[in-house]
Formats: C-alpha cells, sequence, structure tokens
C-alpha cells in the first residue's frame, strides 16, 4: 500500500439533539460526561434577541460555567482566540455551540487552541 494513503482521522464526541424539546438532554448528557464548567458559545443576536441562552443556564443549572456571546459572523481570527482565552479563564471542561455555522466552527477552532495549547499559527 502507498503511504500516500496512510492518514489519522481522530473523532471526537459530539453530541447533535434537534427536535421538540431537545434541550431537556442537556442535564444528562452534561451529567454523563462529567462536565461541570461548559463554556456555552453564541453571538451577538442569539445572546441578545432571543432567550435560548437564559432557557440553557436554566436547564443546564451550575453545569453552565459560562457564557460566550461575541462569536461573529464568519468566526473571525480575534473573537476565536478570545473565546479560547475565555475558556482557560473560567475552566471550561466543555464547549456548547448555539447557533449556526460560525459558532460551529468557531467551537471546533476553539476546541483545538485549547488542546494543542499553541498558538493559531502552528
Amino acid at each position: 500500500m502507498d503511504d500516500a494513503y496512510d492518514f489519522r482521522a481522530p473523532v471526537f464526541p459530539v453530541r447533535i439533539f434537534s427536535g421538540v424539546d431537545a434541550l431537556a438532554h442537556l442535564p444528562g448528557t452534561l451529567q454523563a460526561h462529567g462536565i461541570e464548567r461548559a463554556l456555552v458559545l453564541c453571538g451577538r443576536t442569539v445572546h441578545g434577541r432571543t432567550a435560548l441562552i437564559d432557557r440553557i443556564r436554566a436547564i443546564g443549572g451550575a453545569r453552565i460555567g459560562s457564557v460566550f456571546p461575541e462569536i461573529s459572523a464568519g468566526a473571525e481570527r480575534q473573537c476565536v482566540e478570545a473565546a479560547a482565552r475565555h475558556a482557560l479563564a473560567c475552566g471550561a471542561d466543555a464547549l456548547i455551540a448555539v447557533g449556526a455555522g460560525s459558532v460551529t466552527k468557531a467551537a471546533r477552532v476553539v476546541a483545538m487552541l485549547l488542546a494543542e495549547q499553541r498558538p493559531l499559527e502552528e
């Protein structure tokens, strides 16, 4: 077999719940994984114009450690790096992405920055 086809693709746990009462799964999921300080990532619109983050805080209880509501459209580098710094500062042990593509993308990059403990360029 040609070495060009050898690769490694680690896949990390992802949970996606959808539909009516999807948030009802949150407490059990947090508990099952021993999560004590989840960081919720979202944009300003979700945070400021909806009650969703308040609902997540209420449902998740003390296991929701903090919220970072500054994910910008396109998940710009500055906001992703700021989110990673916030995650470190608050001792986040999980990330919860609330929103669409930019927030999901940002959460993936924040997770990489936390795991690698190196500058984004590396």
